[in-house]
Parts: C-alpha cells; sequence; structure tokens
C-alpha cells in the first residue's frame, strides 16, 4: 500500500473532503466530536491533510499553526481501521514538518488508555507530561513533543502547566445550558466537542456560582455520574462588589433590557472573573455580544465559533483596538490613587485591602527612583504599576489590572512601556516581584519573560548586532555543528531581550507599503496631525496585529517588515520594524472572521484589497505581526534608495530597488538593507553595537 499512497492537501467541498469526514464522525469516540466548521477552516488554511490509496481516503490530519509559541498543534490524527501499520500516519506527520520546516515542534495531548499512547514514540514524538484526564475512569492526558526545526536554543515546548507552573491558556466560562450537555450527555456535538483531548491544551472551562446554583436547583433529578462531572470545572473566584457592578452596568446598557436578569448576572460573573470567553447556547445572548462586549470585554460565542477561534490560534485575550481607539493611555501618576479606586485593584484571592496596596505603593515610589505608571481611559484607571531602582535592575513592586478582557492588552502594553523604562535607567534587568494574576502571568509570557521561584525577569540588552559582528557568547554556544540561529530563534531572542537586534544574514525581509491612516493607527507613529488618542505613542503601538493585503501566498514567516509608509506626503517613508509572525491567505470573509480582532480593517476594505486567486475567486493575503519599533527618524524614498545601493555595494550585488522611488507591493529586500534602514530610522547612522 505505501507504494501507492500519497499525501495531500485536502480542499473544501470536494470528494476526499466528503471521505475525511465520514472518517472523522466514524471515529468521533476516540477523536472527540468536532463541528464541521472546523474542518472547513482548517481545510481552507491548509492544514487539512488526507493520505490516500487510489481514490479511497484511508487516514487524515487536522492541526493548527500557533503563532504565539511558533508550534503546531494536532488536533486530528486518524488512520481507518484496516489501514494501520501501513505508514500512512508517518506519511502525515512527516508531510506537515515537510510543509512547516521552521516550526518549533507539533505538539499533543493523547489518552493514556488509547492504543495510540504507543504510536507517538514510533512517528518521532517524546512524551514531555501529563495531566489530568477528563473521563470518568480517570485516565491522565500524555503531552507529546516532536521537534521539527533545528533549534538550539529551544528544542523543547513550553512545559505544560503543572501544579506550580503559570497555566496561561485561555479561560472560558460555559452558560447553564452548555454545563447541561456536558454533564448529562445531550445530543449536542458542538458543546461535547469541547471536551476533546485538544481542546484542552488551548482552554480551560470554568463555571460560575450562579452556573452552579441553576445546575443544582434543575427540575430533573441528577445522577452522581453528572455531579462528577460539575465538579471537573474550575469555580471561579469573584469579588462581589465587581460582579455587582457589572451586572447593573449590563442591566443599564442599551440593547440588553430584554435580556433574562439571571443570564445577565452569569455574565457579569464571568468577566469579573477574567474570562475572556463566554460560551453559550442562548441565541439571545448571541445576538447581544457586541453590546455585552461593549460593556465587559467578554466575548460571548456559541460552542462551534469557540472552538472554531481557538482553533485559528487568534488570542481571545488580545484586544489591541481597545488601545489604539479607545482612549487608553499610559503615563507616570502624580500621587497614589485614592483608596476607592484602589480596592478594585486588590487581590481578593488573599483578602487584600486598599490600605494594603496603598502602603506598598507607597513603601515604593519611596525607594531610589520610585515611580507609579498608570493605565486610564476617561478618567477610569485599568491598570497600575509602581517600581523602583534596587542596584542596576527595575524592580516592579505592583503590577494590577481591573477584572476583563482588555486587561491582557494594557498588561501586554504596560509591560513594554515599564522595560523602556529599564533600558531608558541602562538598567541590565527588570524584575517583577508582585503577585501575579493570571492575566498579568499571560501577558508577561506573551513578552518573553522568565520566571524562577516567584521573580518574573528580562534582560534588556542594548545592542545592535551586525551581520559582519561576532555573536555574544551565549549565543555562539548555542550554534551546534556550526548550523546558523534560524528566524524563530532570533524572533525570540529578540522578544526576550528587547531592545536587541540580531542581524545575521539569516532572516527574510520584507518591505511593506501602507497607508497612513492605518500606519498611524497600526503602527503607531506620531505627527504633528494626530487626534488626541494618537499622542500618546505608549498607547497607539499595539503589541500585535494584522495587516490585510492582497493575495500574495508564499511570503515568508517568521520575517522582518520594514513599514513603507505610502502617499508622497510629510509621513511617507520607512517609519517603523516589526516581525511577521505568520502567514494567511485565502477568501476576504474567512479572514476577517478569524483575525477581526487583531485588526482595524472592516470586512469591505478587506475585500477591497482582495486580488482573484484560483478559479478566480477574491483572495487576499493578512499578516499577523508584532513586536514592532517605530523610527524615531523616518527614512525618505531618497535615503532608502541610497541605502539600498550602499548595502549592496558591501555584499557585491545588486540593489534592492522600489518602483518609483516607493514600495507598490510586498518585496523581498536583503536583511542587509534591513539593517541598514533600522540604524538610520533609530538615528544610528554611524554603524555601532551600542544601540
Amino acid at each position: 500500500m505505501a507504494d501507492n499512497l500519497r499525501v495531500t492537501a485536502v480542499e473544501p467541498d470536494g470528494p476526499v473532503y466528503a471521505q475525511v469526514i465520514a472518517l472523522g464522525d466514524a471515529n468521533s469516540s476516540t477523536l472527540g466530536h468536532l463541528p464541521y466548521a472546523v474542518y472547513e477552516e482548517a481545510a481552507e488554511s491548509g492544514c487539512l491533510l488526507a493520505a490516500v490509496h487510489g481514490d479511497e481516503v484511508i487516514g487524515y490530519a487536522l492541526f493548527a499553526l500557533r503563532s504565539r509559541r511558533h508550534e503546531i498543534s494536532r488536533t486530528h490524527l486518524c488512520v481507518r481501521d484496516n489501514a494501520r501499520g501501513g505508514g500512512s500516519a508517518r506519511r502525515l506527520i512527516d508531510e506537515i514538518v515537510q510543509l512547516h520546516p521552521s516550526r518549533r515542534g507539533i505538539r499533543l495531548r493523547c489518552r493514556t488508555d488509547y492504543p495510540a499512547h504507543h504510536m507517538w514514540p514510533k512517528l518521532g514524538f517524546e512524551q514531555w507530561s501529563q495531566r489530568p484526564g477528563r473521563s470518568h475512569a480517570g485516565h491522565p492526558l500524555a503531552v507529546w513533543w516532536r521537534p521539527i526545526a533545528d533549534i538550539t536554543l529551544f528544542d523543547a515546548p513550553v512545559p505544560s502547566p503543572g501544579p506550580l507552573a503559570v497555566d496561561d491558556r485561555t479561560i472560558a466560562a460555559l452558560d447553564t445550558n452548555v454545563v447541561r450537555d456536558l454533564t448529562q450527555e445531550r445530543d449536542e456535538d458542538a458543546s461535547l466537542a469541547l471536551i476533546a483531548d485538544w481542546v484542552g491544551d488551548h482552554a480551560e472551562f470554568v463555571v460560575t456560582t450562579t452556573v452552579i446554583e441553576e445546575f443544582q436547583r434543575g427540575a430533573a433529578p441528577l445522577q452522581p455520574a453528572a455531579n462528577d462531572s460539575l465538579s471537573e470545572f474550575r469555580e471561579l473566584d469573584l469579588n462581589k462588589a465587581a460582579v455587582d457592578g457589572l451586572h447593573t452596568a449590563l442591566r443599564d446598557a442599551s440593547g440588553l433590557g430584554a435580556q433574562d436578569d439571571a443570564d445577565l448576572r452569569i455574565v457579569a460573573e464571568a468577566a469579573a472573573g477574567e474570562a475572556a470567553y463566554f460560551v453559550s447556547r442562548d441565541e439571545s445572548l448571541v445576538r447581544a455580544a457586541d453590546a455585552i462586549e461593549t460593556v465587559t470585554g467578554i466575548t460571548v460565542l456559541r460552542p462551534a465559533d469557540f472552538l472554531l477561534s481557538i482553533q485559528d490560534d487568534s488570542d481571545p485575550g488580545f484586544a489591541p483596538h481597545v488601545i489604539k481607539t479607545s482612549g487608553f493611555s499610559i503615563q507616570r501618576s502624580r500621587g497614589i490613587p485614592a483608596d476607592d479606586v484602589l480596592a478594585r485593584l486588590t487581590d481578593q484571592s488573599r483578602g487584600e485591602r486598599a490600605a494594603a496596596l496603598r502602603d506598598k505603593l507607597a513603601s515604593t515610589i519611596g525607594q531610589s527612583q520610585g515611580s507609579i505608571e498608570e493605565v486610564t481611559a476617561s478618567g477610569v484607571l485599568w491598570a497600575l504599576a509602581a517600581h523602583h531602582m534596587a542596584g542596576n535592575a527595575l524592580r516592579v513592586t505592583v503590577l494590577r489590572s481591573l477584572s476583563d478582557r482588555r486587561a491582557y492588552s494594557l498588561l501586554r502594553q504596560a509591560v513594554h512601556v515599564l522595560r523602556e523604562r529599564a533600558v531608558e535607567h541602562d538598567t541590565m534587568r527588570m524584575e517583577i516581584t508582585d503577585r501575579l494574576s493570571q492575566t498579568a502571568a499571560k501577558a508577561l509570557i506573551d513578552e518573553g519573560f522568565s520566571q524562577a521561584d516567584d521573580i518574573w525577569w528580562a534582560e534588556p540588552t542594548r545592542q545592535v548586532i551586525g551581520s559582519e559582528d561576532r555573536l555574544p557568547d551565549e549565543l555562539s554556544r548555542a550554534q551546534v555543528d556550526g548550523t546558523t540561529l534560524s528566524a524563530s530563534d532570533i524572533s525570540r531572542i529578540e522578544l526576550e531581550r528587547w531592545p536587541l537586534k540580531l542581524f545575521t544574514g539569516e532572516v527574510p525581509c520584507l518591505v511593506v507599503p501602507i497607508q497612513p491612516s492605518y500606519g498611524r493607527t497600526l503602527l503607531g507613529y506620531r505627527t504633528d496631525e494626530m487626534q488626541l488618542v494618537e499622542t500618546a505613542p505608549e498607547a497607539a503601538t499595539a503589541r500585535a496585529n494584522a495587516y490585510y493585503m492582497a493575495r500574495r501566498p508564499g511570503l515568508p514567516a517568521p520575517a522582518r517588515v520594514l513599514w513603507w509608509v505610502t502617499g508622497g506626503g510629510p509621513e511617507a517613508g520607512v517609519r517603523a520594524m516589526s516581525w511577521i509572525d505568520s502567514v494567511d491567505t485565502g477568501t476576504p470573509e474567512r479572514l476577517h472572521r478569524k483575525y477581526a480582532r487583531r485588526g482595524v480593517f472592516e470586512l469591505a476594505q478587506v475585500r477591497d484589497r482582495a486580488s482573484p486567486g484560483i478559479g478566480g475567486s477574491p483572495t487576499a493575503t493578512v499578516l499577523l505581526f508584532s513586536n514592532t519599533d517605530v523610527f524615531t527618524h523616518p527614512v525618505t524614498a531618497a535615503r532608502a534608495r541610497e541605502l539600498a545601493v550602499e548595502a549592496a555595494r558591501s555584499r557585491g550585488s545588486r540593489p534592492d530597488i522600489w518602483d518609483q522611488g516607493f514600495a507598490v507591493t510586498a518585496r523581498a529586500i536583503s536583511e542587509r538593507t534591513a539593517e541598514a534602514l533600522y540604524h538610520e530610522g533609530m538615528g544610528l547612522a554611524h554603524r555601532t553595537q551600542d544601540v
């Protein structure tokens, strides 16, 4: 069979696609239920492969590309009973590896009592850890890992959360109707899919006090097994005052008056408990999702839509548009906030009082160069950080935010601003000693911070290491057998040691045109004509975002992108540099549904940018980018051409050329040109290793 076996990408609506669906349905007892929309999304994203013998599908692999960790997560790997042992599983996994050679590796979860548990080592996987399973028999789930890229610094995945580790999964609160589906095994496939093995890698499901009370006083008596199932969901630890405030705001909000008051109470509890999602089959709540999100920041989704969101890796806690368009600003405080304000930021889980937090702030600002940073909007304090100098370290003793889905975005932004403060003080270390919320811990992980004992830390490095410079010893030691650092390595290193820059000649680079209006919003650069919301650069620059353009399949990722602001006016020129984390190409509708929360484009604008794809259908490409450095000295068209010529002369090749002096579409440039543009843009005209 192996000689006649081929592995092919599955196209939606074709005969192979139909066979894949049928094979998945036939094996749902072990694979878990999966909504058809997830299959369709995976096929459109190139993340559904089939092993075909003749005209017959004998196996398939459904997976997702995770931009945050630059990993691949396996959702399904399924082979027909009569074809097992014939090599199709290996062919499917090997094809995934060949398609994505720069990914760090493949992560999956599998119950230890399933026959596949003994297959994974034969496919190159190593068992990384085990977690408690959700089956009634208590079978544990093993976490498996297969490395892909020849990575020397990061050759193992981020450890799976254990008793002492930070759980950075998305928190999703379940409505009463979904809890009943799961505990009483009602015939709701989309709900039942929530407890599939793969979902647990990305989401933690929780319940609120009111849901438990409603469940327990239901008309039908509960079976013991249902009670046991209910206990598997963590109950949120709630601050009654915060819940009451959100509940009142929901009742008073326009368009929500017709909602059941008990439902609004549950939503308020979910938002106060730091849940990013509220998963419900209540169509009335789903229709009111926009109004609910405006008040609470929580996203209401049906079970199937929630599964799509985590399969797409569109981070549910990330809301960059909040920072850019709603007037949030980050600035130094002139004093300690009043106790009634501080009370909303206290650690309720350990009974902290406002007076204790005030004393902690007072102690911090009494230290060397002590200061308080505040994130505010319309006079409301949303987040707060206090720091001082301790030797050669910037020590953050307080890092707090309101319990809201916006907290993740605001904390990531605040942490980056704090790191900028550390660089301003020429410190070699930044430490955070406060007891952090789960949201804050997740923000720090995504900002490249490490944890040792109870301290989170990063080491800012003020260096630009060029292609002709010798790597520092700790990076040289990572180059085993003469291998070079990959683009994935360099992206992660720069995140962990920002503002370090490594131009080694191994990173793909692009110059991408962007209109001035989107440049101001997405990149956060300043002009004299900016509106009030855009005058705070810290609040204008998102840490991650999405940019749509005409169809350009095959663009590299990870890669550097130099942003060329078009138009020929005073804003034109190269104004910023970012990292492209991933690239996706598809229909405007699919891309917008998938990434709308990570950009500022409306669907109509994505359609305007689309170009004819295969079969003539409109197709667009989205760049998911992060870690943007805005140039302090924008590079004009004329100067960019000069730098391109100089860079080409130094390497003995032809220069990168811009049509008519400016970029009209995304195009590759040499990393030497990118290095020259970065030096010029950051005011480092004379090449040096010091930033």
